[in-house]
C-alpha cells in the first residue's frame, strides 16, 4: 500500500510502525517506530493490509496518540477487515476515521478473517511463514492482522 501511495502523493512524509504478535502470549508488541517530525500536527493515514481482531491497529493508534497526534487527525485504511475487528477499533477510538476496501463477516476462533484471502502477509512480502513453522494457515481464512504485518504511518500536509 505504501509504494502506491508514495507514487501519487510524492510530498507525503512517511513513517513506520511495526507491530507483531508475540506467538507465546498472543499479545501485540511494538518492534519498530519511526515517525517524521511534525506528526503531531499533521493529518495521518495509518495503513495496514488486513485487520482481524483489531489489536495491532489499536496499538498503532495508541502509539500515534502517545506521540501527540489528535484522534480526529488519524484515518485508518485497510484492504480487508473482519467486522469484529473494525467494530473493536471504532469502539476504542471513535474519533478515528476507518476506511476498509472490504469487510468479511466472520472472525474465527483462531483469529482468522473468513472467508479472507489466505495469508496476505506472505503473499505481499514474498515470504513463506509455513516453512519456518510460524503460521498455522491452512488456507481457511486470512492470517491475523497481528502476526507479521506492519502499519505504516503516512503524514500528509
Amino acid at each position: 500500500m505504501e509504494p502506491a501511495l508514495a507514487a501519487v502523493a510524492k510530498d507525503a512524509r512517511l513513517g513506520k510502525i511495526l507491530i507483531q504478535t508475540n506467538r507465546d502470549t498472543g499479545e501485540p508488541e511494538l518492534h519498530y517506530l519511526r515517525l517524521p517530525p511534525g506528526t503531531s500536527e499533521a493529518q495521518v493515514l495509518l495503513m495496514d493490509a488486513t485487520v482481524a481482531s483489531g489489536a495491532a491497529a489499536m496499538m498503532a493508534i495508541r502509539v500515534l496518540l502517545d506521540h501527540d497526534c489528535q484522534e480526529e487527525n488519524i484515518t485508518f485504511c485497510c484492504l480487508l477487515a473482519s467486522a469484529a475487528g473494525l467494530a473493536a477499533v471504532a469502539y476504542a477510538f471513535p474519533g478515528v476515521r476507518l476506511v476498509a476496501a472490504a469487510v468479511d463477516p466472520v472472525l474465527s476462533s483462531a483469529c482468522r478473517i473468513q472467508p479472507g484471502l489466505g495469508n496476505f502477509g506472505d503473499r505481499y512480502f514474498g515470504t513463506d511463514s509455513t516453512a519456518s513453522g510460524l503460521s498455522g494457515d491452512d488456507g481457511a481464512g486470512e492470517e491475523t492482522d497481528d502476526c507479521s504485518e506492519c502499519e505504516t504511518a503516512v503524514v500528509c500536509e
